[in-house]
């Protein structure tokens, strides 16, 4: 290569340099916080792009999430410069995270910043993955949740980064979940605490307050289960002599209550407390036990010739056991 040649070459990137078509080296690896009185100001926007999945079993959210972050750093401007592009890792930047990851998290947008001539910076990120939420069951399947998105930084003193709430701040209007209801949505931007002997650290969440469409487990669960229950009174309307017939419908009652209950097992986690699907189921069984010690015990007086009484034993339960059946129906879903 001819000394001509390099001289072509030096004087091209001089000009490219002040024109500001390349950032310089000095511009590209600020590392330290802003210079300045008081804590760095990080304008914090949230949208919800989707949410597939919420998983009772695994206490998890998938969902497709944008934040943006915006901020000042007046080592970055350059007078009479357009908006640059700089790596992320080069400048100095909250350095926010997932606060509550559970796995398959992807970033789907490349980690580059964008700054204009006065210095303002912004950042975008989008991500796709399965977020970890805790739920409190208590009210399944008539139950309403607040579901987190939680962003942290690497910052835990409020002298040095806050968080702001941004001008965008929302979701879309349709999501891909059928079986949940978006009753409302919450922004907080305010030290996190993640345990109780780390201090809070600095970041922002957004809530989803969500309800359970209740139609599903109406008609597909409650109803059915109703008509079992009723199913199983019949029994009091056989006349004591027929106990093949009495002690079949109502062990078959209770075989159907039995196999519901494990057939909704898998819908929600193991829990060390009692949901009203439990409540109702419960005393669903209970009942349907208590009819089938009815039968025998009717059957058992007609065996003894005293038909009597146990005519008035059947006569006695058409009254109780949908009295019983009301008072379970009100204890588990209403009260």
């Amino acid at each position: 290569m001819t000394r001509l040649s390099i001289g072509v070459i030096i004087c091209t990137a001089f000009g490219l340099l002040a024109t500001g078509r390349i950032a310089l080296a000095a511009d590209t690896f600020i590392l330290e916080r802003p210079p300045g009185e008081g804590p760095t100001k990080v304008s914090a926007s949230f949208f919800v792009v989707d949410v597939f999945e919420i998983n009772d079993v695994n206490q998890t959210i998938r969902a497709d999430v944008v934040y943006r972050l915006k901020w000042k750093d007046d080592r970055l401007a350059m007078e009479g410069i357009g908006r640059r592009r700089l790596l992320l890792d080069n400048v100095w930047h909250p350095e926010v995270t997932v606060g509550n990851p559970q796995q398959f998290m992807k970033e789907l947008k490349p980690r580059i910043v964008s700054v204009d001539a006065d210095g303002k910076v912004e950042y975008t990120q989008r991500y796709v993955g399965t977020f970890s939420i805790t739920l409190d069951l208590s009210d399944f399947p008539f139950d309403k949740h607040e579901l987190r998105f939680r962003f942290v930084s690497g910052y835990d003193d409020a002298k040095e980064l806050v968080f702001v709430k941004g001008p965008i701040i929302g979701r879309a209007k349709e999501l891909s979940i059928p079986d949940w209801k978006i009753d409302d949505t919450r922004f907080s931007v305010k030290p996190i605490h993640i345990s109780s002997v780390v201090r809070g650290i600095q970041g922002f969440e957004y809530f989803l307050i969500a309800s359970r469409h209740r139609s599903f487990y109406i008609w597909q669960v409650i109803i059915p289960l109703v008509v079992i229950v009723m199913m199983s009174w019949t029994t009091f309307w056989i006349h004591p002599s027929e106990i093949g017939s009495q002690i079949g419908l109502s062990a078959t009652s209770m075989l159907t209550v039995i196999a519901y209950r494990f057939a909704l097992s898998g819908s929600i986690p193991k829990l060390s407390y009692t949901t009203r699907l439990d409540l109702f189921l419960t005393g669903s069984l209970i009942l349907v036990f208590l009819a089938l010690v009815e039968v025998v015990f009717s059957s058992h007086l007609y065996k003894n010739d005293d038909l009597k009484a146990g005519l008035r034993a059947d006569k006695v339960s058409r009254l109780i056991f949908p009295i019983a059946f009301t008072l379970i129906l009100i204890f588990a879903f209403v009260i």
